[in-house]
């Protein structure tokens, strides 16, 4: 495995690598290693959850459970005045109409899958692979 801290430093070693333009968290993620980086992405994604703070008020939404019991209560009320009923949650569409249910399942399940934090993986055991 190659050390790329020194490629990644001269950007005209790659002419189409921005850097910078990659998110932070994915950078620190699955890139860089004791502050070396050893992988390049390709692609990434992530998902954040945006609430409109006119309808939640104070609601606590520091869980799915929570989540799931505040998009039911708003589900079927007319939340933007055409006098159509709304939904009460969505996944927004990216580029081509295109967007990842497997990403938010995955968003969903993580916590349950992997009790024991990041050191421990969601689908194989990290220290022997099976």
């Amino acid at each position: 495995i190659a050390n790329l801290s020194t490629q990644v430093e001269q950007s005209q070693t790659w002419s189409d690598l921005d850097w910078a333009d990659v998110a932070t968290a994915i950078r620190q993620g699955t890139s860089t290693y004791d502050s070396k980086v050893y992988s390049l992405p390709i692609d990434a994604d992530y998902m954040a959850t945006v609430v409109r703070e006119d309808l939640a008020g104070n609601t606590t939404l520091d869980t799915w459970e929570q989540w799931v019991a505040f998009a039911e209560s708003q589900n079927g009320t007319d939340m933007n005045g055409d006098g159509k009923p709304d939904h009460g949650a969505c996944i927004a569409l990216g580029p081509a109409g295109h967007f990842s249910v497997f990403g938010v399942l995955m968003a969903i399940a993580a916590p349950h899958l992997q009790l024991g934090g990041t050191s421990q993986g969601a689908f194989f055991n990290t220290d022997t692979l099976e």
